[in-house]
């Protein structure tokens, strides 16, 4: 029996740390639109966005 419970434990922490990864991955989805106008006017504000027009028009569209 203390072998099932072991393997439990481990299970029940495994899922938590998967879970708590998942709630984190999706917090850090929140700000994307503003780290993209962010990027969007980093690029038209520089001269790198003159040297990389692919990047600029793909960030541009999404």
């Amino acid at each position: 029996m203390s072998e099932r419970n072991a393997l439990l434990r481990r299970t029940r922490v495994w899922l938590a740390v998967f879970v708590v990864c998942l709630v984190l991955s999706g917090l850090t989805a929140f700000p994307l639109v503003h780290e993209l106008h962010w990027t969007q006017s980093l690029l038209h504000q520089t001269p790198l966005g003159g040297r990389l027009p692919g990047l600029t028009g793909w960030i541009g569209s999404v």
